[in-house]
């Protein structure tokens, strides 16, 4: 069974976050997934959004949805 649960953007970096705790290092995670250590630190930090690479090593996908709202 699929988990069909949302995750916020801040829900993926905290797992992020943990995942490079229970590895050791940053430099090791990084190196373990082919993704640069300033980009880690960008999203760690929040001056960027976390792309491809970092959700697919998570095991997330980025999931787009549409809302409409009448106007008042």
């Amino acid at each position: 069974m699929r988990d069909e649960r949302t995750y916020s953007q801040h829900d993926v970096i905290d797992e992020l976050r943990a995942q490079v705790a229970a590895t050791g290092s940053l430099t090791h995670w990084c190196r373990q997934h082919s993704i640069s250590k300033q980009y880690i630190n960008d999203v760690l930090a929040g001056r960027a959004a976390p792309g491809p690479k970092i959700l697919t090593a998570l095991g997330y996908d980025r999931v787009i949805v549409t809302v409409y709202r009448k106007k008042q």
